[in-house]
């Protein structure tokens, strides 16, 4: 059977869609911006590639692309928009993807120009940092739920890529431990294969750090069986300004380390949690606390199996926990022929045909692609 372009796919819903009742359509909208290079110094490349995402009531609903000028500016011409659309824009400048803010389509309304800020590289960490880390903790049945957050901020006019490692065949950046025992490992978002490495207790991140502060984040869950002392020892190759730990109030647990401190009870969407600070880290240093029981381990009651989604935000320093379960996506018809390229790849690295790093880049390309089709 004919395999049809993923691009066909694409262009014969998008006729279809017009011909629907209700998707009235503007006709020769046209959407203008302008690229530039935000490195101190550094000129703004000339053709870069330009995407534009539109995406109708939270799906994708179509793709275009465009070449930029000498000067940055792009245009997008004769765009089939409706009012509410959402416009995103992005580029790929030295193997690092860059977006533009979303901009809403509003009809009779004019359209702000979408500007996208791109910048040089840089293997050199040292204007990148943790700026906030926050662990989760309850227990259940005997298990011990942790939930780990993570901010990244780069202060710098450079993208940090991290390291190359010639084994693996990329580059990577933030290193974060891990547990041996960990158990149900979770990630929101792209995780194992798609955006991290698990190597000798560490997940090594392979995604690069833009500017910004904050500039990224991370979070995933996982367990591990609970005993009656247990201890934990983290380190990273990159310092960390803010550490909080917020403890399920019912589950039991005692929390103790060098200057880790009580400051106070939170309510949350999904029970009470009792928060603790501690003093930040440098590069490498060792950070160890220690787990016991205050009584019975209680139910864990709303936080149980696999925290989930955190939605963490910061008021007047003080870090809000908010947890979400897991929720089942139903991917659409028109994922299939991506599934099929993703099982293909699979197959193929498995067979030895394909390096590890070239391996896990093409995936995530394909895995954001999935996503898109999942909103």
């Amino acid at each position: 059977m004919k395999k049809i372009p993923w691009a066909a796919i694409v262009a014969i819903t998008m006729s279809f869609l017009a011909l629907i009742p209700g998707q009235a359509q503007d006709a020769a909208i046209t959407v203008t911006g302008e690229v530039h290079n935000a490195t101190a110094g550094s000129e703004t490349p000339d053709g870069l590639l330009i995407t534009l995402h539109v995406y109708s009531e939270d799906k994708l609903a179509g793709t275009y692309e465009v070449e930029a000028d000498e000067t940055g500016v792009f245009r997008f011409e004769g765009l089939p928009l409706n009012a509410g659309d959402l416009l995103i824009a992005a580029t790929t400048y030295s193997g690092v993807t860059y977006t533009s803010a979303s901009l809403a389509y509003v009809p009779g309304q004019e359209i702000q120009d979408l500007a996208i800020a791109v910048y040089e590289t840089t293997d050199d960490p040292r204007q990148v940092m943790i700026t906030q880390m926050t662990v989760m903790l309850n227990a259940s049945g005997g298990q011990l739920w942790v939930g780990e957050y993570y901010l990244l901020g780069n202060l710098g006019d450079r993208t940090w890529v991290g390291s190359y490692d010639a084994e693996l065949g990329l580059a990577t950046t933030t290193q974060l431990s891990l547990p041996a025992e960990a158990d149900s490992l979770w990630f929101s978002g792209a995780g194992l294969g798609d955006r991290f490495l698990q190597d000798e207790g560490l997940l090594l991140d392979t995604a690069p750090v833009v500017p910004g502060y904050p500039s990224a984040e991370v979070f995933f869950s996982y367990a591990v069986p609970f005993t009656a002392e247990q201890e934990f020892e983290k380190a990273f190759n990159l310092p960390v300004e803010n550490i909080e730990f917020l403890v399920a109030e019912d589950s039991g647990i005692s929390l103790q380390g060098e200057g880790i401190a009580y400051t106070e009870t939170i309510d949350t969407e999904t029970g009470t949690a009792l928060s603790y600070i501690a003093p930040g880290l440098e590069p490498g240093q060792v950070f160890n606390f220690k787990l016991g029981t205050q009584k019975a381990l209680g139910t864990g009651k709303g936080w149980e199996v696999g925290i989930g989604l955190a939605s963490l935000a910061a008021a007047g320093g003080v870090i809000y926990g908010l947890f979400r379960g897991k929720q089942k996506v139903v991917l659409p018809k028109a994922a299939d022929p991506i599934l099929l390229e993703i099982a293909q790849l699979d197959a193929a690295y498995d067979a030895g045909k394909l390096r590890k790093g070239d391996y896990i880049q093409k995936r995530r390309r394909l895995m954001d692609v999935i996503k898109d089709l999942a909103r």
